[in-house]
């Protein structure tokens, strides 16, 4: 991964944290065609849903992979 880019769980992260401050999840920095979007939103939703276990990185990678992320 080069120096700059961030990881799956760094997006997953900054959604969290997102959520945290109270922001909307339209405050997603990430374009709705950007990979990162969907991951991003999911570590938004995840207060929504703390019934679940959260997601490792490689759950998200599959999850991004196969399309199933929001």
């Amino acid at each position: 991964m080069p120096p700059n880019e961030k990881s799956i769980m760094d997006i997953f992260i900054e959604g969290i944290h997102a959520r945290t401050r109270g922001d909307a999840s339209g405050a997603n920095p990430y374009p709705v065609a950007d990979r990162n979007h969907p991951v991003w939103i999911e570590g938004w939703r995840i207060y929504d849903t703390l019934q679940e276990v959260p997601p490792t990185e490689a759950d998200l990678l599959e999850r991004l992979a196969r399309g199933d992320l929001h």
